[in-house]
């Protein structure tokens, strides 16, 4: 019997995917990030720019163990549902039709986000690869999406963000750093989201000594 349940588990799950890549085309992920290393909690603003393929009264995005508020659909309240780790938005979707989600998050990750503290100072990175940035950030779990991230990481400003991408500007506020980058100038695959010279790091937090 366990044989049978795995095999329909496994078919269920091939059989979402699909149906997902058919119905939406998510263009690009917009977030404005904060990491609060002493609670190991990362908060994000997000916006989701996506086009329906076809009629469909939901979609959703992967997210493992994250709570979900502020919840809109073109600037009106959506109904949404947060089951499974993946994060459902309730609506009559029509085809052609292009949309924006934005919605707030929180998780406190249990992987592919690390948060140590050596020498009193705070050392954070990250780890993607497409089915992994789905621990600390609503994503895709898949390895042949083409999603863009432009991420703006609000840090304190004795510290360093490091990123791929190019960085568009940094904004000061109250003590607070928020370097605005670009992580695609071009349209790439989301596994290249993580592509640094060692092809692992999205962003380091370090304390500036200069």
């Amino acid at each position: 019997m366990r044989y049978y349940l795995l095999l329909l588990f496994a078919f269920f799950n091939c059989l979402v995917t699909a149906q997902q890549t058919d119905v939406v085309d998510f263009k690009m992920i917009n977030s404005r990030l904060t990491i609060v290393p002493e609670q190991g909690k990362v908060t994000g603003f997000n916006t989701v720019t996506f086009e329906i393929l076809k009629d469909t009264d939901s979609i959703y995005l992967d997210a493992l163990d994250m709570t979900f508020s502020e919840v809109f659909l073109d600037f009106k309240e959506v109904n949404y549902k947060n089951q499974d780790n993946k994060f459902w938005i309730k609506y009559p979707f029509k085809k052609g039709k292009n949309y924006n989600a934005k919605f707030k998050h929180s998780v406190s990750p249990k992987k592919a986000i690390y948060i140590l503290k050596r020498n009193e100072d705070w050392q954070i990175w990250t780890q993607g690869q497409g089915k992994y940035t789905s621990n600390w950030l609503p994503s895709i779990d898949d390895m042949n999406d083409k999603i863009e991230f432009d991420l703006s990481i609000i840090a304190d400003e004795d510290y360093y963000v490091i990123s791929n991408g190019k960085l568009l500007n940094i904004e000061e506020n109250n003590g607070f750093k928020t370097p605005q980058r670009t992580l695609y100038s071009q349209s790439l695959s989301e596994p290249q989201m993580t592509g640094s010279a060692y092809q692992r790091y999205i962003f380091q937090a370090s304390r500036s000594y200069y």
